[in-house]
């Protein structure tokens, strides 16, 4: 039968909750290096992707969502936040012509490219809190170490 959406609902439901308690608005590429980290941890054929949501009738944004590829070489968008853009993020996107790829980063690349967003995050020390539990339910073991030597 193959992979359906329904089977990565879990893993989007878990990425867009830790995210959104780092970054409780347009958690985009936070949700999206979760999910894609989470996934490529499984076996998932994944990419995180940065690009455009095309508007109707408003401005465009940019925006970061995640690409699992199917057995039929089919792309199927995983969007953790598209609810920032009226939509629910656990079912599957309508309107593929609005995302627009600029840019990928292969999966073996994501956990640095989380790091470096964890740490950014990490520098406001409210948020402290949040990114270490972020850090540890992900498994960035190496996170603790890294963030505090800033201090």
């Amino acid at each position: 039968m193959g992979v359906r959406f329904d089977d990565f609902v879990p893993a989007i439901r878990r990425a867009h909750d830790y995210a959104r308690r780092v970054v409780p608005e347009r958690a985009c590429i936070l949700a999206s290096q979760l999910l894609t980290l989470d996934l490529y941890l499984n076996d998932e054929p994944v990419e995180y992707v940065a690009g455009i949501f095309r508007r109707p009738r408003t401005r465009d944004e940019g925006h970061s969502w995640v690409v699992v590829e199917l057995d039929d070489h089919e792309e199927l968008i995983l969007d953790a936040t598209c609810d920032q853009f009226g939509a629910d993020p656990f079912s599957p996107v309508a309107h593929l012509e609005r995302y627009v790829c600029q840019s990928r980063i292969a999966p073996e690349r994501i956990e640095d490219a989380l790091m470096e967003t964890l740490r950014m995050h990490y520098l406001a020390r409210v948020l402290r809190p949040a990114v270490r539990e972020v850090a540890a339910e992900y498994g960035l073991n190496r996170f603790d170490g890294q963030a505090d030597a800033g201090e």
